[in-house]
């Protein structure tokens, strides 16, 4: 699916390319390749030398990013409409025809294992570890590969990851996300078509499952699905609010979204488990004000408003892709009134049913 929101910018374009794939696809003796190859797109291409991929990439875009998750693989950029023709040509290239030269090889691989050794440095990562093993939803992978298996990896390796990495790209869902009002319907068919963007497979309407988890170190709550957004992020504001209002300098508080699963949790390295539960309680399981259901209404449609057209396009970006994409909204274009008109719309009684089905 192509979504495209033409907000203020006259000039100035956001791209977000989504193949919904990732270390969660890796079999076993495969394991950080979807990782190792979102890095090796960076180093050259076919066409490119690793200078001249460097040169054209500052030259033609205001940034890029890349990011490997558990279930995607996502490229975010920004660019002027007048490069829009060699942008896409450059990213066609580093995604379907990257190659990694042994001379940038070694280099390269140590930034990716330091990279996957930052990862288990932040103690929210390895609480997330935790948790994902406990709720068993899926299998314990870091989206960016163990270090372990990094360093296994040699050169004679690249070809193997290449084939691997293709037949992953070649056969995922693809869904994407424009945003700049000097976009034309020329440019969106030449993304549609060069990137294969198709309809992503709709997520089924059952019922939320939810759950409330306490450990040794972390007590969690989390939800299944994503029907409900607009609930789910009342919900998630309301849990916020009650964090950083009363329990700011006690605990962390961290929300995730692994899959089809996003859930909320709260530790403390300090505090005994009891004291743990029942700052939870306190955050998850209090019946919830009007008042409350107010705050967070205002708060979001604000944001809202916001958002839809803010200068920050990366974070306008993700923020569609969660909305649209993650939320299966059937819609391939964007108005800025129809985000907010759905939050204003939600009822407190509604609201109330939509908590006393979770519990």
């Amino acid at each position: 699916m192509l979504v495209h929101y033409k907000n203020k910018a006259k000039k100035i374009c956001g791209l977000t390319l989504q193949f919904n794939v990732g270390s969660f696809s890796e079999p076993k003796g495969y394991e950080g390749y979807m990782h190792v190859a979102e890095h090796f797109m960076f180093v050259a291409t076919k066409s490119f030398t690793h200078n001249s991929l460097q040169i054209n990439i500052e030259k033609n875009f205001e940034s890029l990013q890349a990011d490997t998750g558990r279930d995607f693989i996502k490229i975010n950029c920004i660019f002027h409409i007048n490069n829009f023709d060699e942008v896409i040509n450059i990213l066609q290239e580093m995604i379907y025809n990257w190659e990694c030269p042994k001379e940038n090889f070694t280099e390269e691989k140590e930034i990716i294992i330091d990279e996957a050794r930052d990862f288990y440095f932040y103690q929210e990562n390895k609480i997330f570890l935790k948790i994902v093993k406990q709720l068993e939803i899926i299998n314990n992978k870091t989206p960016i590969g163990k270090v372990t298996d990094l360093k296994k990896i040699t050169y004679k390796d690249v070809s193997k990851i290449k084939r691997f990495w293709n037949k992953q790209i070649n056969n995922a869902s693809t869904h994407a996300i424009a945003i700049g009002g000097s976009l034309e319907k020329k440019h969106l068919n030449k993304i549609s078509n060069i990137f294969n963007v198709t309809s992503i497979q709709q997520k089924n309407n059952k019922n939320l499952l939810t759950g409330y988890m306490t450990k040794s170190d972390f007590t969690t709550v989390w939800f299944k699905g994503y029907q409900n957004e607009e609930f789910k992020s009342l919900l998630y504001r309301i849990y916020y609010f009650r964090w950083f209002d009363n329990y700011f300098n006690e605990i962390n508080f961290n929300p995730h979204t692994v899959l089809d699963f996003w859930f909320c949790s709260v530790y403390s390295s300090s505090l005994t488990k009891q004291e743990i539960k029942n700052i939870a309680d306190d955050i998850f399981l209090k019946p919830i004000s009007k008042k409350e259901f107010d705050f967070a209404k205002k708060v979001l449609v604000e944001y809202l408003d916001k958002i839809i057209d803010s200068s920050d396009i990366i974070e306008s970006l993700n923020f569609i892709n969660n909305q649209y994409i993650v939320g299966n909204i059937k819609t391939t274009s964007i108005k800025p009134f129809e985000l907010t008109k759905k939050y204003k719309s939600v009822k407190y009684k509604e609201f109330k049913d939509f908590i006393n089905k979770l519990t």
